[in-house]
């Protein structure tokens, strides 16, 4: 290869064109003058640099992965009407205890409410929508007007368990009537037992920073099957474990209100083995204790997916590493409970990582809760190395979140997921949208990438609208509208927002029709291009 290379430089880059030097040309010992051996030395030192800067760069782009590319569709070409879905697929909407029930005093929420600039406007949650006394019309307008056959809502566990040695069997049976009335109301219930909150006792007791506090909420966990499984077929163990770890612990606009990025870490992974923990359990009771049952239980966590994609493209190498890294630490629960190995990292700050093999597959069913996309860039600092920042673009539209308006992101939040091979439940997708201008073009785009994902042979079952009415929208408080129902909190009046519509004919036109889902033809997550640049990367490994 040298050889090559030095007969390939004497005649194309240091002897002029057509004039070979004269002991090249005879073959005699000295081949070069010093001059031309300095030239060629450098030219050599050259080529090899390029090609090492070109293989290096190669590597990066194998070594950072993206899950996807930015896509951007033309929507002027696109007829949303073809997102009709099977007969059997699940519509619904979904809600929280919290931030819909009212009086859930005793948790660590209500306890953030109260320190002063927490919550925008000073908002506590209050009796909010008080769908703890109104569930059972607010369960008839699903049935009735939405045409739904599924409700995702959590259980209050401060309620459920007051303190740590107390049941409060009232409080269970409440739950189980709300179980009940969504049987009598032909919807299919979706229980999650740990939604952002949990009793203060357990906040007091340091709640997930501690590993040897997770048997609490396993035994929740037991508790809550072992009363509802006859009734619940699907189970959430957590909602968004992601959110509750980063915005609490290293944003600090949730409670704790810390910026702690090892202590995150530590959370997310104590989460993680909770989920795994409590999983085991309801699996052991449901072939035990429950073994007559017909049907097994479905036993899911709920996450939130994002794309954090590099805005000066994906292969601009600083905003790579910073999408990569970025999305490793937001998905690191899901790749753990996907591949078997947590892996939390935050550039210059912390490491968390290891690995269990027996948590892989540790799921029923996904939930994805899907929003919106964050663009990344990637700036080197002194005291970080490589310093991650998010970007908001001056184009398109924005929900009253400031959160990007990205149909595509849902299609490509189902390709994430996809390589657990579980079922897919989009457990949240919804707009803030107080002037009701954009709600019914977001159902109807945001539905047609869900169906798209579909109808290319992704495992997608069921989708539920955040949320089924205005609530109390955590730190933002009363402000944001994501309801399908606006809510007057004066009166509790529920009125349907005009453009919720939408939902309801999609819902209509596909319970009409009787479609069946195309042969899968969904390669990989990575798609073909990563596949290509994983190739490429080995090639250049061998040669170098």
């Amino acid at each position: 290869g040298e050889c090559f290379l030095l007969v390939w430089l004497e005649m194309y880059v240091v002897a002029p064109a057509g004039q070979l030097s004269e002991p090249f040309l005879a073959g005699a010992g000295d081949r070069a003058t010093p001059v031309r051996s300095r030239k060629i030395g450098f030219c050599c030192s050259l080529f090899v640099s390029l090609l090492f800067i070109v293989a290096s760069y190669v590597a990066l782009l194998a070594l950072f992965p993206l899950w996807s590319e930015e896509e951007r569709w033309d929507w002027s070409k696109i007829d949303t009407k073809q997102a009709v879905f099977p007969r059997n697929f699940l519509f619904g909407s979904a809600t929280a205890a919290h931030q819909v029930e009212g009086g859930t005093d005793n948790n660590q929420w209500a306890e953030f409410e109260k320190i002063p600039g927490k919550i925008k406007n000073g908002d506590t949650h209050g009796r909010s929508g008080d769908h703890y006394n109104l569930y059972p019309q607010d369960m008839k307008l699903m049935k009735d007007e939405l045409h739904a056959n599924l409700y995702r809502f959590s259980i209050e566990w401060s309620r459920i368990q007051p303190s740590p040695n107390v049941w409060d069997e009232a409080e269970i049976d409440h739950y189980r009537d709300m179980i009940k009335t969504c049987r009598e109301n032909k919807l299919e219930p979706m229980v999650t037992l740990f939604h952002f909150t949990y009793p203060t006792w357990f906040a007091h007791m340091g709640a997930f920073e501690k590993e040897e506090n997770i048997h609490y909420f396993v035994e929740f966990s037991r508790r809550m099957f072992l009363e509802y499984r006859p009734l619940v077929k699907l189970w959430a163990t957590m909602n968004e474990p992601n959110i509750v770890t980063l915005i609490g612990y290293t944003v600090g606009v949730f409670p704790p209100a810390l910026n702690n990025s090892p202590l995150a870490g530590e959370v997310m992974k104590n989460m993680a083995k909770a989920h795994v923990q409590a999983y085991d359990y309801m699996h052991f009771l449901d072939t035990t204790h429950f073994r007559a049952l017909t049907e097994r239980a479905s036993i899911g966590l709920v996450m939130a997916v994002s794309q954090f994609d590099p805005v000066r493209g994906p292969y601009h190498p600083l905003d790579r590493v910073a999408a990569h890294l970025k999305d490793a630490a937001h998905h690191s629960i899901f790749d753990f409970l996907a591949t078997g190995t947590f892996n939390f990292y935050q550039p210059g700050i912390c490491h968390v990582r290891f690995t269990d093999m027996s948590a892989k597959g540790k799921l029923d069913h996904i939930g994805v809760n899907y929003y919106n996309n964050e663009p990344v860039m990637g700036v080197l600092s002194p005291q970080f190395g490589l310093e991650i920042k998010a970007v908001n673009r001056s184009e398109g539209l924005y929900t009253d979140m400031g959160w990007p308006i990205y149909p595509e992101g849902i299609y490509r939040a189902i390709k994430r997921v996809s390589i657990a091979h579980k079922p897919i439940f989009i457990t949240e997708n919804g707009l803030a949208d107080g002037a009701d201008t954009r709600r019914g073009e977001f159902i109807e785009r945001y539905v047609y990438g869900v169906w798209r994902a579909w109808y290319e042979g992704y495992d997608v079952q069921g989708y539920t609208y955040w949320s089924f009415m205005d609530n109390f929208e955590w730190a933002e408080g009363f402000r944001p509208r994501f309801g399908l129902y606006h809510v007057d909190y004066s009166t509790l009046k529920r009125t349907l927002y005009e453009g919720s519509k939408k939902l309801i004919e999609i819902i209509d036109r596909s319970r009409a029709a009787d479609v069946k889902q195309p042969k899968s033809n969904a390669l990989s997550a990575f798609g073909g291009a990563s596949l290509f640049v994983c190739v490429l990367a080995a090639v250049f490994g061998v040669v170098f």
